[in-house]
């Protein structure tokens, strides 16, 4: 699914990649394979965040829990990324509640 960013917290499963691109002015975004890049979850400000989350655009809680998301863990490529994610997001908004 090229440029389509998919996000272990389900707000930005099947997001525009143009969309944000040009809502957050990130020129180094990469999507690839339902990829989100680690940069995504670890170093954008909170504010950001938070304009994702006022846009509907991000659910923080989910977890990985869509459809979309529980097919990707079928595969070791899928366990891998979500697992990336996980750590991200933990790393970056603390431990799942």
């Amino acid at each position: 699914m090229k440029n389509t960013l998919y996000c272990a917290t389900c707000g930005l499963s099947g997001a525009d990649y143009e969309l944000l691109q040009d809502m957050l002015a990130f020129e180094d975004i990469k999507a690839f394979d339902g990829y989100m890049p680690r940069k995504l979850a670890m170093t954008r400000a909170e504010e950001d965040i938070q304009r994702l989350e006022t846009l509907g655009l991000i659910t923080r809680g989910c977890w990985g829990q869509c459809d979309r998301m529980r097919g990707m863990k079928l595969t070791p490529k899928g366990q891998r990324v979500i697992r990336m994610w996980q750590e991200d997001i933990e790393a970056f908004a603390g431990p799942r509640q």
